[in-house]
Protein backbone atom coordinates (compact mmCIF):
# COMPACT_ATOMS: atom_id res chain seq x y z
CA UNK A 1 0.00 0.00 0.00
CA UNK A 2 2.37 2.45 0.59
CA UNK A 3 4.53 1.64 -2.56
CA UNK A 4 1.42 2.48 -4.55
CA UNK A 5 0.57 5.76 -2.47
CA UNK A 6 4.29 6.80 -3.60
CA UNK A 7 3.58 6.22 -6.97
CA UNK A 8 0.27 7.90 -7.22
CA UNK A 9 1.93 11.03 -5.28
CA UNK A 10 5.28 10.61 -7.88
CA UNK A 11 2.82 10.60 -11.14
CA UNK A 12 0.99 13.47 -9.75
CA UNK A 13 3.54 15.41 -8.97
CA UNK A 14 4.84 14.60 -13.08
CA UNK A 15 1.21 15.98 -14.10
CA UNK A 16 1.15 18.73 -12.05
CA UNK A 17 4.35 20.33 -13.24
CA UNK A 18 3.84 18.54 -17.23
CA UNK A 19 0.30 20.57 -17.36
CA UNK A 20 1.47 23.84 -15.30
CA UNK A 21 4.14 23.98 -18.54
CA UNK A 22 1.98 23.51 -20.68
CA UNK A 23 -0.68 26.53 -19.22
CA UNK A 24 2.34 28.75 -20.33
CA UNK A 25 3.55 27.66 -23.72
CA UNK A 26 0.04 27.38 -24.64
CA UNK A 27 -1.55 30.50 -22.98
CA UNK A 28 -4.20 32.25 -25.70
CA UNK A 29 -4.93 28.94 -27.54
CA UNK A 30 -8.20 26.77 -27.54
CA UNK A 31 -6.09 24.54 -25.32
CA UNK A 32 -6.35 24.85 -21.52
CA UNK A 33 -3.60 22.69 -18.81
CA UNK A 34 -4.09 22.98 -14.82
CA UNK A 35 -3.08 19.86 -12.72
CA UNK A 36 -6.84 18.82 -13.01
CA UNK A 37 -7.17 17.84 -16.23
CA UNK A 38 -5.67 18.97 -20.29
CA UNK A 39 -8.69 21.15 -22.19
CA UNK A 40 -9.17 21.33 -25.68
CA UNK A 41 -11.88 23.35 -27.23
CA UNK A 42 -12.91 22.92 -30.34
CA UNK A 43 -16.34 24.85 -31.17
CA UNK A 44 -17.37 23.28 -34.17
CA UNK A 45 -17.17 19.28 -33.04
CA UNK A 46 -20.89 18.89 -32.66
CA UNK A 47 -22.18 20.66 -35.15
CA UNK A 48 -23.45 17.54 -36.91
CA UNK A 49 -26.10 17.35 -33.72
CA UNK A 50 -27.77 20.38 -35.57
CA UNK A 51 -29.97 17.60 -37.48
CA UNK A 52 -31.37 17.18 -34.37
CA UNK A 53 -33.39 20.36 -33.90
CA UNK A 54 -36.99 19.96 -34.25
CA UNK A 55 -36.75 16.01 -34.58
CA UNK A 56 -40.05 14.19 -33.79
CA UNK A 57 -38.54 11.27 -32.88
CA UNK A 58 -35.73 12.38 -30.95
CA UNK A 59 -37.92 14.40 -29.06
CA UNK A 60 -39.74 11.13 -27.76
CA UNK A 61 -36.53 9.20 -26.86
CA UNK A 62 -35.16 12.77 -25.06
CA UNK A 63 -39.16 12.62 -23.24
CA UNK A 64 -38.60 8.78 -22.31
CA UNK A 65 -34.92 9.65 -20.91
CA UNK A 66 -37.15 11.87 -18.17
CA UNK A 67 -39.02 8.84 -17.39
CA UNK A 68 -35.58 6.80 -17.29
CA UNK A 69 -33.79 9.84 -15.16
CA UNK A 70 -36.78 9.29 -12.61
CA UNK A 71 -36.38 5.67 -12.78
CA UNK A 72 -32.85 5.89 -12.16
CA UNK A 73 -33.44 7.91 -9.03
CA UNK A 74 -35.85 5.43 -7.54
CA UNK A 75 -33.18 2.84 -8.25
CA UNK A 76 -30.77 4.86 -6.56
CA UNK A 77 -32.84 5.24 -3.21
CA UNK A 78 -33.90 1.91 -3.16
CA UNK A 79 -30.30 0.45 -3.47
CA UNK A 80 -29.09 3.13 -0.59
CA UNK A 81 -32.29 3.11 1.58
CA UNK A 82 -31.57 -0.77 3.46
CA UNK A 83 -28.12 0.24 4.28
CA UNK A 84 -28.94 3.09 5.48
CA UNK A 85 -31.56 1.67 7.82
CA UNK A 86 -29.00 -0.53 9.14
CA UNK A 87 -26.36 2.13 9.96
CA UNK A 88 -29.35 4.12 11.94
CA UNK A 89 -30.51 0.69 13.74
CA UNK A 90 -27.16 -0.86 14.63
CA UNK A 91 -24.41 1.42 13.29
CA UNK A 92 -22.71 -0.47 10.88
CA UNK A 93 -21.49 0.66 7.65
CA UNK A 94 -22.28 -1.85 4.46
CA UNK A 95 -19.64 -0.36 2.08
CA UNK A 96 -21.68 -0.22 -1.04
CA UNK A 97 -19.53 2.30 -2.68
CA UNK A 98 -15.78 2.74 -3.15
CA UNK A 99 -14.27 5.76 -4.63
CA UNK A 100 -12.24 4.68 -7.49
CA UNK A 101 -8.47 5.57 -6.55
CA UNK A 102 -6.04 3.65 -9.01
CA UNK A 103 -3.67 1.97 -6.45
CA UNK A 104 -5.34 3.19 -3.27
CA UNK A 105 -8.77 1.61 -3.33
CA UNK A 106 -7.92 -0.09 -6.86
CA UNK A 107 -4.94 -1.51 -8.42
CA UNK A 108 -3.38 -0.01 -11.46
CA UNK A 109 -4.55 -2.79 -13.86
CA UNK A 110 -8.01 -3.33 -12.66
CA UNK A 111 -7.99 1.16 -13.58
CA UNK A 112 -7.12 0.11 -16.92
CA UNK A 113 -9.38 -2.36 -17.56
CA UNK A 114 -12.18 0.13 -16.51
CA UNK A 115 -10.90 3.22 -18.36
CA UNK A 116 -12.79 2.11 -21.70
CA UNK A 117 -15.90 1.73 -19.77
CA UNK A 118 -15.17 5.69 -18.37
CA UNK A 119 -14.49 6.88 -22.03
CA UNK A 120 -17.48 5.54 -23.84
CA UNK A 121 -19.67 6.36 -20.54
CA UNK A 122 -18.42 10.33 -20.52
CA UNK A 123 -18.17 10.84 -24.14
CA UNK A 124 -22.00 9.26 -24.90
CA UNK A 125 -23.03 10.94 -21.98
CA UNK A 126 -21.88 14.61 -22.96
CA UNK A 127 -22.71 14.26 -26.64
CA UNK A 128 -26.68 13.02 -25.64
CA UNK A 129 -26.81 16.40 -23.30
CA UNK A 130 -25.62 18.30 -26.64
CA UNK A 131 -28.05 16.67 -28.80
CA UNK A 132 -31.04 17.62 -26.27
CA UNK A 133 -29.73 20.88 -25.84
CA UNK A 134 -29.72 21.35 -29.91
CA UNK A 135 -33.16 19.75 -30.30
CA UNK A 136 -34.43 22.21 -27.90
CA UNK A 137 -32.74 25.03 -30.26
CA UNK A 138 -30.23 26.02 -26.85
CA UNK A 139 -26.54 26.87 -28.53
CA UNK A 140 -23.60 24.73 -27.46
CA UNK A 141 -21.08 27.84 -26.08
CA UNK A 142 -18.37 25.36 -26.63
CA UNK A 143 -17.40 21.74 -26.62
CA UNK A 144 -14.56 19.55 -26.85
CA UNK A 145 -11.98 17.28 -25.65
CA UNK A 146 -10.40 16.35 -22.12
CA UNK A 147 -8.15 13.68 -20.88
CA UNK A 148 -8.41 14.07 -16.62
CA UNK A 149 -5.26 13.42 -14.77
CA UNK A 150 -3.48 12.34 -18.01
CA UNK A 151 -5.11 9.38 -17.44
CA UNK A 152 -9.20 9.42 -18.30
CA UNK A 153 -10.22 10.60 -22.21
CA UNK A 154 -13.25 12.46 -21.75
CA UNK A 155 -15.58 15.27 -23.80
CA UNK A 156 -17.50 17.84 -22.38
CA UNK A 157 -20.31 20.20 -23.35
CA UNK A 158 -21.15 23.37 -22.60
CA UNK A 159 -25.07 24.71 -23.82
CA UNK A 160 -25.49 28.36 -23.56
CA UNK A 161 -26.76 29.18 -19.93
CA UNK A 162 -28.59 32.08 -20.54
CA UNK A 163 -30.55 30.30 -23.06
CA UNK A 164 -31.02 26.85 -20.92
CA UNK A 165 -32.80 29.13 -18.13
CA UNK A 166 -35.23 30.48 -20.60
CA UNK A 167 -35.88 27.34 -21.79
CA UNK A 168 -38.81 25.70 -21.18
CA UNK A 169 -39.28 23.35 -18.04
CA UNK A 170 -39.76 19.83 -20.67
CA UNK A 171 -36.69 21.03 -22.38
CA UNK A 172 -34.34 21.68 -19.32
CA UNK A 173 -35.39 18.75 -18.24
CA UNK A 174 -34.92 16.85 -21.27
CA UNK A 175 -31.08 18.28 -21.64
CA UNK A 176 -30.38 17.29 -17.82
CA UNK A 177 -31.97 13.99 -18.43
CA UNK A 178 -29.99 12.95 -21.54
CA UNK A 179 -26.83 12.29 -19.59
CA UNK A 180 -28.60 9.59 -17.59
CA UNK A 181 -30.54 8.23 -20.60
CA UNK A 182 -27.24 7.71 -22.51
CA UNK A 183 -25.57 5.77 -19.45
CA UNK A 184 -28.71 3.67 -19.42
CA UNK A 185 -28.58 2.92 -23.38
CA UNK A 186 -25.08 1.78 -23.21
CA UNK A 187 -25.88 -0.15 -19.94
CA UNK A 188 -28.60 -2.02 -21.47
CA UNK A 189 -26.26 -2.60 -25.24
CA UNK A 190 -23.11 -4.08 -23.41
CA UNK A 191 -25.61 -5.98 -21.30
CA UNK A 192 -27.09 -7.20 -24.21
CA UNK A 193 -24.30 -7.90 -25.72
CA UNK A 194 -22.75 -10.16 -22.69
CA UNK A 195 -25.71 -12.34 -22.40
CA UNK A 196 -25.20 -12.83 -26.14
CA UNK A 197 -21.81 -13.87 -25.21
CA UNK A 198 -22.51 -16.10 -22.21
CA UNK A 199 -25.28 -17.88 -24.66
CA UNK A 200 -22.53 -20.50 -25.36
CA UNK A 201 -21.27 -20.91 -21.77
CA UNK A 202 -18.67 -20.37 -19.78
CA UNK A 203 -14.96 -21.48 -19.75
CA UNK A 204 -12.48 -20.81 -17.38
CA UNK A 205 -8.91 -19.41 -17.78
CA UNK A 206 -6.32 -20.17 -16.09
CA UNK A 207 -4.92 -17.08 -14.94
CA UNK A 208 -1.90 -17.76 -12.87
CA UNK A 209 -0.43 -20.42 -11.24
CA UNK A 210 1.48 -20.42 -7.90
CA UNK A 211 5.72 -21.45 -8.30
CA UNK A 212 6.11 -24.67 -6.48
CA UNK A 213 2.59 -25.59 -6.25
CA UNK A 214 1.07 -28.82 -7.08
CA UNK A 215 -0.38 -27.33 -10.86
CA UNK A 216 3.22 -25.72 -11.63
CA UNK A 217 4.75 -29.44 -10.86
CA UNK A 218 1.75 -30.65 -13.07
CA UNK A 219 2.87 -28.22 -16.09
CA UNK A 220 -0.32 -26.18 -15.56
CA UNK A 221 0.51 -22.70 -17.82
CA UNK A 222 -1.00 -19.16 -17.58
CA UNK A 223 -3.51 -18.82 -19.89
CA UNK A 224 -5.08 -22.25 -20.17
CA UNK A 225 -8.60 -22.53 -21.37
CA UNK A 226 -10.29 -25.32 -19.09
CA UNK A 227 -13.87 -26.26 -19.95
CA UNK A 228 -14.45 -28.21 -16.83
CA UNK A 229 -13.00 -29.60 -13.25
CA UNK A 230 -13.26 -33.24 -12.26
CA UNK A 231 -12.43 -33.15 -8.57
CA UNK A 232 -11.99 -36.74 -6.62
CA UNK A 233 -14.18 -37.70 -9.54
CA UNK A 234 -17.02 -35.35 -9.43
CA UNK A 235 -17.68 -33.50 -12.40
CA UNK A 236 -17.56 -29.29 -11.98
CA UNK A 237 -18.37 -26.66 -14.30
CA UNK A 238 -16.74 -23.13 -13.67
CA UNK A 239 -15.09 -21.29 -11.43
CA UNK A 240 -18.56 -21.65 -8.67
CA UNK A 241 -19.06 -25.03 -9.48
CA UNK A 242 -15.32 -26.08 -8.43
CA UNK A 243 -15.94 -23.70 -5.43
CA UNK A 244 -19.10 -25.97 -4.75
CA UNK A 245 -17.48 -29.30 -5.14
CA UNK A 246 -14.55 -28.34 -3.06
CA UNK A 247 -16.97 -26.86 -0.12
CA UNK A 248 -18.47 -30.61 -0.50
CA UNK A 249 -15.35 -31.94 0.08
CA UNK A 250 -14.59 -29.63 3.27
CA UNK A 251 -17.78 -30.31 5.01
CA UNK A 252 -16.63 -33.97 4.97
CA UNK A 253 -13.60 -32.57 6.44
CA UNK A 254 -14.08 -29.88 9.31
CA UNK A 255 -13.94 -27.48 6.69
CA UNK A 256 -10.42 -27.94 5.89
CA UNK A 257 -8.35 -29.05 2.90
CA UNK A 258 -5.26 -29.06 4.29
CA UNK A 259 -5.10 -32.20 5.35
CA UNK A 260 -7.00 -33.86 1.98
CA UNK A 261 -5.37 -35.60 -1.08
CA UNK A 262 -7.40 -34.22 -4.19
CA UNK A 263 -7.25 -35.34 -7.77
CA UNK A 264 -8.27 -32.60 -10.15
CA UNK A 265 -8.42 -33.46 -13.32
CA UNK A 266 -9.06 -30.18 -15.68
CA UNK A 267 -10.33 -30.91 -19.33
CA UNK A 268 -9.01 -28.23 -21.49
CA UNK A 269 -9.13 -27.26 -24.92
CA UNK A 270 -5.86 -28.76 -26.07
CA UNK A 271 -6.20 -31.69 -24.06
CA UNK A 272 -6.10 -33.70 -19.94
CA UNK A 273 -4.41 -31.88 -17.34
CA UNK A 274 -4.31 -34.02 -14.05
CA UNK A 275 -2.76 -32.14 -11.03
CA UNK A 276 -2.59 -34.36 -7.61
CA UNK A 277 -2.82 -31.91 -4.46
CA UNK A 278 -1.24 -34.17 -1.52
CA UNK A 279 -1.91 -33.71 1.78
CA UNK A 280 1.25 -32.16 3.14
CA UNK A 281 0.08 -28.84 0.41
CA UNK A 282 -2.93 -26.71 1.50
CA UNK A 283 -3.83 -25.41 -2.41
CA UNK A 284 -3.50 -26.32 -5.43
CA UNK A 285 -2.14 -22.87 -6.72
CA UNK A 286 -4.25 -21.47 -9.32
CA UNK A 287 -5.66 -17.98 -10.06
CA UNK A 288 -8.44 -18.59 -12.54
CA UNK A 289 -11.14 -16.03 -14.25
CA UNK A 290 -14.22 -17.15 -16.45
CA UNK A 291 -14.89 -16.04 -19.57
CA UNK A 292 -17.66 -16.32 -22.08
CA UNK A 293 -16.68 -19.49 -24.42
CA UNK A 294 -18.08 -17.70 -27.17
CA UNK A 295 -14.74 -15.35 -27.22
CA UNK A 296 -12.30 -18.08 -27.44
CA UNK A 297 -13.11 -18.62 -30.95
CA UNK A 298 -11.73 -15.31 -31.89
CA UNK A 299 -9.08 -14.31 -29.35
CA UNK A 300 -6.78 -16.17 -27.31
CA UNK A 301 -7.88 -16.84 -23.19
CA UNK A 302 -5.75 -14.25 -22.30
CA UNK A 303 -7.04 -11.41 -24.30
CA UNK A 304 -10.74 -13.20 -24.12
CA UNK A 305 -10.32 -12.53 -20.54
CA UNK A 306 -8.73 -8.86 -20.33
CA UNK A 307 -12.32 -8.06 -23.23
CA UNK A 308 -14.36 -9.95 -20.57
CA UNK A 309 -13.21 -7.92 -17.86
CA UNK A 310 -13.54 -4.82 -19.62
CA UNK A 311 -17.15 -5.59 -20.61
CA UNK A 312 -18.15 -6.39 -17.11
CA UNK A 313 -16.98 -2.92 -16.07
CA UNK A 314 -18.44 -0.95 -18.78
CA UNK A 315 -22.18 -2.70 -17.37
CA UNK A 316 -21.39 -1.68 -13.97
CA UNK A 317 -19.65 2.07 -14.37
CA UNK A 318 -22.66 3.00 -17.06
CA UNK A 319 -25.27 1.64 -14.86
CA UNK A 320 -23.47 3.18 -11.35
CA UNK A 321 -23.46 6.79 -13.23
CA UNK A 322 -26.86 6.46 -14.74
CA UNK A 323 -27.99 5.92 -11.29
CA UNK A 324 -25.36 8.80 -9.29
CA UNK A 325 -26.21 11.19 -12.16
CA UNK A 326 -30.06 10.92 -11.68
CA UNK A 327 -29.90 11.08 -7.89
CA UNK A 328 -29.74 14.95 -6.61
CA UNK A 329 -26.17 15.29 -5.43
CA UNK A 330 -25.77 18.98 -5.52
CA UNK A 331 -24.15 19.31 -8.76
CA UNK A 332 -25.74 15.97 -10.40
CA UNK A 333 -28.44 16.17 -13.11
CA UNK A 334 -30.55 15.03 -11.10
CA UNK A 335 -29.72 18.34 -8.31
CA UNK A 336 -30.74 20.42 -11.74
CA UNK A 337 -33.82 18.53 -12.24
CA UNK A 338 -34.65 19.01 -8.72
CA UNK A 339 -34.12 22.69 -8.97
CA UNK A 340 -36.09 23.71 -12.07
CA UNK A 341 -39.01 21.36 -11.35
CA UNK A 342 -39.35 23.61 -8.07
CA UNK A 343 -39.08 26.53 -9.18
CA UNK A 344 -42.94 25.67 -10.93
CA UNK A 345 -44.18 24.43 -7.48
CA UNK A 346 -42.60 27.43 -4.98
CA UNK A 347 -40.70 29.89 -7.41
CA UNK A 348 -37.15 30.54 -8.61
CA UNK A 349 -36.24 32.12 -5.00
CA UNK A 350 -36.57 28.94 -2.50
CA UNK A 351 -36.10 26.37 -5.75
CA UNK A 352 -32.44 26.21 -5.00
CA UNK A 353 -33.59 26.12 -1.27
CA UNK A 354 -35.19 22.82 -2.20
CA UNK A 355 -32.64 21.42 -4.27
CA UNK A 356 -30.10 21.82 -1.23
CA UNK A 357 -32.37 20.49 1.22
CA UNK A 358 -32.49 17.52 -1.12
CA UNK A 359 -29.25 16.89 -1.68
CA UNK A 360 -28.44 17.06 1.34
CA UNK A 361 -30.60 14.21 2.83
CA UNK A 362 -29.94 12.37 -0.20
CA UNK A 363 -26.37 12.69 1.04
CA UNK A 364 -26.46 11.82 3.98
CA UNK A 365 -28.56 8.49 3.02
CA UNK A 366 -25.16 7.94 0.83
CA UNK A 367 -22.54 8.86 2.93
CA UNK A 368 -22.58 5.09 5.30
CA UNK A 369 -22.56 3.08 1.98
CA UNK A 370 -19.39 4.57 1.33
CA UNK A 371 -15.94 2.67 2.32
CA UNK A 372 -12.02 2.98 1.26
Amino acid sequence: MATSVIMVALYLAVWTVATLALRLLLRGRNVEASPLALVVRTPVVFRFLDRAAGSRLIGLLLDAGILVAAVSAGLFYYSFITPFIQFISTGRTVGLVKPILPGITIGFDTFLYMLPGFSIAIILHELFHALAARHGGIPIRSSGFMIILGLLPAAFVEPDEKTLREARLRVKLRVYAAGVLANMILFAAFQALATGLSGGGYYTVIVGVDPGSPAAKAGLEPGTAVKYFIVNGTIAKGIDGLIKVLSNIQDKYNGSLAHVTLIVTMVTTKGNITIVKPASYEKIGIRMFDVPARLLYIASPQTAVAITLMLVYTIIINYSLALINAAPLFITDGAHMVRETAKIIVGEERAQTVANIVSLATLAMLIPSISL
